[in-house]
C-alpha cells in the first residue's frame, strides 16, 4: 500500500478532525453528567430539608433500636419512611422529623397542646 504524501497528509487530518470531534463530545457529555448530578443532589437535598420539622404519623411502632413506619403526607402527596427514634412511639402517635439519615428519618414524640396544659397544670 503505497500512499502519496498528499494522501497521507488528507489521512492524518482526517483522524486529527476525529479525534478532536470525538474529544469535545467527551468534555460536552462529562460536563453534562456533572451538572446533572449536582442539580439532583440539590433537589434531594432539598427534599429531605423540607421533611424536617414536619408533622408524620407513625405507622409501625417505633422502639429505640428498631425501625418502625412513619406516613407523612403534604400537598396530596403520601410518602412512607422508615423512622428510627430514642423513644418508643406507638403507632397511630404524632411525630416530628428532626433529621433525615440515609433515608431513615430520625423523629421525636409530638407534644399536642392539651397535654402540655395538663403538665403544667398539675
Amino acid at each position: 500500500m503505497n500512499l502519496s504524501m498528499t494522501e497521507l497528509t488528507w489521512l492524518l487530518k482526517w483522524i486529527a478532525s476525529t479525534l478532536s470531534v470525538l474529544t469535545v463530545l467527551y468534555l460536552v457529555t462529562w460536563l453534562l453528567l456533572r451538572l446533572l448530578t449536582r442539580l439532583a443532589r440539590q433537589s434531594a437535598a432539598q427534599t429531605d430539608l423540607d421533611l424536617i420539622g414536619q408533622e408524620a404519623r407513625v405507622t409501625r411502632t417505633i422502639r429505640p433500636g428498631h425501625a418502625g413506619r412513619i406516613l407523612y403526607t403534604a400537598e396530596g402527596k403520601t410518602i412512607h419512611l422508615a423512622a428510627s427514634s430514642t423513644q418508643r412511639l406507638e403507632a397511630g402517635s404524632l411525630v416530628l422529623i428532626t433529621a433525615l439519615d440515609h433515608g431513615v428519618a430520625r423523629t421525636i414524640a409530638k407534644e399536642t397542646p392539651a397535654a402540655a396544659s395538663e403538665s403544667s397544670s398539675t
